[in-house]
């Protein structure tokens, strides 16, 4: 998603390349198609860490809006530019969390919301453009599952994260809520 133009690119395996600089180019790599397997393993993974932690979300109001214009409002050029597939991995998320919520005890989607909201509360105080925040937390994350889960994890899971992040940005986790009316009043281009 990321890479400057005078300097050596990270790549964590998921098609998101950046630069440890702050000011970065913009390149857009295709996400994977989703997989529901990988998807299931990297929540588990997420949930058992969020256990561990225990964080917890204030509650919000909830306010109708559509996903694109969370996009447009919040600048979100990977998501606009790859939604369709964004959203096929959101359903497999949000299938796959239903399956853990009916199998397991606990509130499975919270924790991995308040999971994914944490870091993103703690990277979006620093002032990063919206994509090049996305990058940063989907790497905090496969950093961390990775620490974590060092023989257990692979490459397939680690390539889902940007699925897991954005089911959390549709139910209003992380990234501003456009304002009543945004779709109508404003005029925005994220060409």
């Amino acid at each position: 998603m990321l890479a400057p133009n005078n300097s050596k690119n990270q790549n964590i395996g998921d098609g998101l390349q950046v630069n440890a600089g702050r000011d970065a180019e913009v390149h857009y790599h295709e996400p994977p198609k989703p997989k529901s397997s990988a998807i299931q393993e990297l929540l588990f993974n997420i949930i058992d860490i969020e256990k561990k932690e225990s964080a917890s979300l204030k509650d919000d109001d909830y306010r109708t809006y559509s996903i694109e214009d969370k996009i447009k409002f919040n600048s979100i050029k990977i998501y606009k530019k790859f939604l369709d597939k964004y959203k096929d991995g959101y359903e497999i998320v949000e299938t796959r969390l239903q399956d853990l919520e009916l199998n397991y005890t606990g509130d499975i989607r919270q924790l991995v919301i308040n999971y994914v909201a944490k870091k993103y509360r703690l990277l979006s105080c620093q002032g990063y453009e919206p994509d090049k925040l996305i990058y940063l937390l989907d790497k905090e994350i496969s950093d961390e599952l990775k620490e974590l889960y060092k023989t257990e994890l692979n490459l397939d899971e680690i390539e889902h994260i940007d699925f897991v992040i954005f089911h959390v940005f549709v139910k209003c986790e992380i990234f501003d809520k456009p304002p009543l009316g945004f779709g109508k009043q404003w005029d925005v281009n994220l060409e």
